[in-house]
């Protein structure tokens, strides 16, 4: 298992530097879509899109 990770794929980059790679993509795709959930939260809070929509003209 560890012989695999530390295997050299053929651009260079060890197995496991692509799965880091890829994990922190991952985290960072949820750290996204938690931002957007709150701010779902926040403007539902305020009574919507067309409240909002209103105060800004």
């Amino acid at each position: 298992m560890i012989n695999w990770l530390l295997t050299a794929t053929s651009d260079g980059a060890t197995r496991l530097q692509a799965l880091i790679l890829i994990m922190g993509a991952i985290g960072a795709l949820m750290m996204i879509l938690q931002t957007a959930s709150e701010v779902s939260d926040i403007i539902k809070a305020h009574g919507g899109n067309r409240e909002l929509s209103a105060k800004a003209e």
